[in-house]
Order: structure tokens, then sequence, then C-alpha cells
């Protein structure tokens, strides 16, 4: 049986402190290195157990609302939607598969049901609005979903015509509710890109009345960025993931698409998997997963 990440610290970590021991104690500086090492070692197992023991008691509960180990669960199918194909890392083919997603006009069948779930990830996210949200998530049947939109505006002094990932309206009673997302797979942002959108973004609020820009980084980690003048919240696309899959309760055609691309998020993005006995470093992910998707279903 494989050791987990613990168990092989733990068989070097007495070998570990003798060789520190050995090549850093001559000096004052090197022998204060060897005791803060030792002093960690010493409670290792309080630390272990207070880091790990939240994830093993966060993933009990989840798992005791429902175990996704079904045949027809993105977690434990044998098919993915893009895998197949050598399409599992394409930045576009990505983008364009969650603009279909979330059109509720689009021919799913799923209609606003996948955008919904979306806009209730943001407002769960705290990217503030929570009453626009709202409203949006009840006008949602009504949005315009874009894909690589492009516009001329002018950045650094310069016309420039940035292309946005993903660009969404959601109409509301004085105005439109905007969702602009920047979609990141294996690539980094690049510099002034956030910038350039932010001048689209401006270009298209002094039109007409915007009460809430709901500015996103989509990524695999998650993390967030800052433009000039505004933060992007950043949301990871195992999030999204899991707030889609918890829209797919229907029995269209369009819910198992939407679940055979979210099994291509876990399987390639992630490298996740349902198992009885997960990896803590999986039962972290399944979490993340697992609470959107849940929060979407109740």
């Amino acid at each position: 049986m494989e050791r987990t990440l613990k168990e092989r610290f733990d068989a070097i970590r007495t070998d570990l402190l003798s060789v520190w021991e050995q090549e850093l104690g001559e000096t004052a500086k090197g022998r204060e290195d060897v005791e803060a090492a030792k002093a960690l070692s010493a409670v290792w197992e309080d630390v272990a157990q207070r880091v790990f023991g939240a994830i093993d008691s966060d993933f009990e509960i989840l798992c005791g609302r429902g175990r996704p180990d079904s045949a027809n669960d993105p977690l434990s199918g044998q098919v993915d939607l893009l895998g197949p194909v050598g399409l599992e890392r394409r930045e576009t083919i990505h983008t364009q598969a969650i603009r279909y997603l979330l059109d509720p006009r689009a021919d799913h069948g799923l209609g606003p049901a996948p955008l919904r779930a979306m806009l209730g990830m943001l407002k769960r996210s705290g990217t503030g609005g929570s009453e626009v949200l709202d409203e949006a998530m009840v006008q949602a049947g009504g949005a315009h979903v874009y894909a690589e939109v492009a516009e001329y505006v002018q950045a650094g002094g310069e016309t420039e015509r940035p292309r946005t990932d993903l660009w969404i309206e959601v109409p509301l009673g004085l105005g439109v509710l905007l969702v602009v997302i920047e979609n990141k797979v294996d690539d980094e942002l690049g510099e002034g890109q956030l910038e350039a959108y932010e001048e689209m973004i401006k270009k298209r609020t002094s039109a007409s009345p915007v009460p809430l820009v709901c500015r996103v980084l989509l990524t695999i980690e998650g993390d967030a960025a800052q433009s000039d003048d505004h933060e992007w919240t950043g949301i990871s696309h195992l999030r999204l993931a899991g707030a889609l899959s918890g829209a797919a309760v229907s029995a269209e055609m369009g819910a198992n698409w939407l679940r055979l691309y979210v099994a291509t998020v876990l399987r390639h993005l992630y490298r996740l998997r349902w198992s009885d006995v997960p990896s803590r470093r999986d039962k972290a992910r399944l979490i993340v997963y697992l609470s959107e998707q849940f929060a979407e279903a109740s």
C-alpha cells in the first residue's frame, strides 16, 4: 500500500534532523536553526492533527450528505468530454464550453440554472452587491452571454483591441448586471491585460446604467488579481465545476453534457477522481468541489 505524505515524512524526519545537526551545528546560527527544527519536530503531531483533522472532519460531514460514487457522477464516471479528443487543457475550448453552459438561450435545455449557479457562487465569494445578484438570479433567463468579445479602446495612450473571454449581461429593473470573466488554464495574465479590460468596462458602463460589475479571474489556483483600480475576484475552475454540477439535476441531454465537461475539469485540471480512501490533498479539493455542489443543490 502506498504510504501517505505524512507517513513518508515521519519515516525520514529523524534522519533529516541528524543530517542538519551535522551540517549546520558548527555555527551559532546553524545551531539555532537545528534547535528550531527539533522544536517543530516535537510538535509535528499536534500541528498535523489540527490541520488534517479539520480536513477529515469537513470531508466526512460533506460525504454524509451523499457520496458521489455513482457511475453518473463526474467524479466517478469513466468518460469525460474533452480528454478523448486531446482538448482537455485548451483554454479557448474551456471558454466556449463555459459560455455554452451559462447561456440560458442555448439548446442544452437547462435554461438559466447554470448561470444562476455561477451567480450564487459569486455571491458566496463576497464580490459585493448581494441584492443586485439576488435580482440577477431571478432575471437570469433574459441574460446575454458572449465569448471572446473584442472592442477598440484607448489604453496607455495607444489604441488597443483587447478581447475578454466571457462577457455576461443580465437585465435588471434598472440597467444590467455585468460579469466579465478572464479565463486562464495554463497561461498567465499579460502585462496591462486587466487594465485594457477596464477600459472596455468603462466604455460599456458609460452607455447605460450598470449597478454592479463583477470582475472574475478564473484559474486553476483561484487566485485574485488587481488592476489599477479594481480587484478581480479569484475563482478556481474547481469551484465553478462544483457550482455547475449542482445545476445538473434534470434528465436533459444537456445535463449529461454538463457532467461530462465537469468530469474534464476534475480529471485533467486537478487529477481528481472519487476514491473511498482519498489522500488529504484530494480531500481538500473535494471539500471545495462538494461544498459548491451541495450549495446549489440545497
